[in-house]
């Protein structure tokens, strides 16, 4: 089912109702938008050893909450009980990590100029930030936004996907437990609609989204027209590509990860592979074996690799781009789709011979498909990667470094792997470009997003 505007947590596995949440209205609004701003004012002129005690007390309380929050996240959107610890902890890492660097990120920048005269540039906080966070990695897409915001003195208004509601209670709860502070984060309950009223509101600098084109069209909109920055990671299609000297068998296994990892439900899971004629029939006949044994059920058995999307429609939308892509001349060579007695479970497909104008070359697919393309000549396979209006991330497999790296070069994405799975790393800034967004997070660059860079200019002379 399509949740819309309304919060309610639904079991996407059992079907279960698990909690609908009331809508708040404007009053609730303002109210939220007060208690902000209060937070603020007591927030940004911490010291940063009180900002370090906060991330440092962060990251226990995530690794303490990891298996009571992780049952909550698999109830509520349904990955794999496993992976939504692995999640958890990614989280308290990350916290690790700006624990560490916050103090070398906070120092100020001297220039000397002409004589005596010298600049100095300040990273200083303004306000208040808007998340708007999806469902796909509850715990770990708001905190790698929050995480760098709070730590520069800024605080965070949340507003969550509308079916993880518990999760982002939990995340408002652990901010406040880290940090002491009532409103340092911010979680709400509201429609699209009045999400406009934050950014409206001169207390918000500006607003952070991960999520889906259209709605980076609508935040982006709203921000415009209140003269506000904003950050997006929006949607992907991100390449595999298998040159002919890659590590065959690890390149077959991890495009299993790449593809599968979190029910295929990831912005930058591998969706299109391309694959060097030479090895491309062999290539394909490793991947279908090894997705063939994928075993799939509860997503609370840990010992099941696959489960149901986070909900029916879903599993429905991939099942009309698979079946549109058929009609215009593709092939498959794994029959899967929608199970028979449980809609939001969708069984891995291979697709082959996929026309580079059908939905599984030019949209991005949420599920456990893959489209397989073949190629001879490398710079027609570039140039064929390159249509895509998607340039999140990238694999390129290839034992010859000098090569991959020519590759990787010339891939239009903000992030590039080579013979490794494309993930994000709280180290390295990571954010996309085309349809796929702009902007940074985490590393300095995403801390400093949303920070005034004030420059002061001394005249000693």
């Amino acid at each position: 089912m399509s949740l819309s505007n309304k919060y309610i947590s639904i079991n996407p596995f059992t079907g279960q109702l698990i909690q609908e949440f009331p809508d708040w209205n404007r009053q609730r609004i303002k109210e939220s938008i007060s208690l902000s701003r209060d937070a603020y004012l007591k927030w940004h002129t911490t010291d940063i050893s009180v900002r370090k005690k906060f991330l440092s007390s962060l990251a226990t309380y995530l690794r303490q909450k990891v298996d009571e929050w992780a049952h909550v996240i698999t109830s509520e959107m349904g990955k794999p009980i496993n992976q939504s610890k692995a999640e958890i902890l990614k989280s308290a890492r990350l916290c690790d990590y700006y624990h560490d660097q916050l103090e070398p990120f906070s120092v100020d920048r001297k220039i000397n100029l002409d004589g005596k005269k010298y600049g100095l540039v300040k990273a200083q906080p303004q306000g208040a930030v808007l998340g708007v966070m999806p469902w796909n990695f509850p715990v770990w897409q708001a905190i790698r936004f929050a995480v760098p915001v709070i730590s520069g003195g800024n605080v965070v208004i949340l507003k969550h996907a509308q079916n993880v509601g518990i999760t982002a209670g939990l995340i408002e709860d652990a901010i406040r437990h880290a940090s002491g502070i009532e409103g340092v984060l911010v979680n709400t309950y509201v429609s699209h609609e009045d999400a406009a009223m934050y950014l409206a509101d001169d207390h918000v600098i500006g607003a952070s989204l991960t999520g889906s084109e259209r709605a980076g069209v609508a935040i982006g909109h709203l921000a415009g027209i209140n003269i506000k920055k904003t950050v997006m990671e929006l949607g992907g299609s991100d390449v595999f590509i298998v040159m002919d000297d890659a590590d065959f068998d690890l390149s077959v296994k991890t495009a299993v990860n790449a593809r599968l990892n979190n029910n295929g439900q990831t912005c930058i899971a591998a969706k299109r592979f391309f694959v060097h004629q030479n090895i491309y029939t062999n290539w394909i006949e490793a991947y279908k074996t090894i997705l063939e044994n994928i075993k799939i059920g509860d997503p609370k058995d840990t010992s099941n690799e696959l489960s149901g999307l986070a909900r029916n429609d879903l599993a429905a939308t991939l099942s009309d781009q698979v079946m549109s892509t058929i009609k215009m001349g593709g092939q498959k060579v794994l029959s899967g789709g929608v199970d028979a007695n449980n809609p939001s479970v969708y069984h891995p497909e291979i697709v082959v011979n996929i026309p580079d104008n059908s939905p599984l070359a030019i949209e991005e697919t949420f599920g456990p498909v893959a489209a397989v393309f073949s190629f001879k000549d490398e710079e027609e396979m570039l140039t064929r990667v390159n249509l895509s209006r998607y340039g999140l991330g990238a694999s390129v497999w290839s034992q010859d470094t000098k090569r991959a790296l020519s590759i990787a070069e010339r891939v239009q994405s903000g992030s590039v792997a080579i013979n490794q799975m494309m993930s994000s790393d709280p180290r390295l800034p990571f954010g996309g470009i085309k349809k796929s967004g702009f902007g940074r997070e985490m590393s300095q660059e995403g801390f400093m997003e949303f920070l005034n860079l004030k420059t002061i200019i001394v005249n000693n002379e």
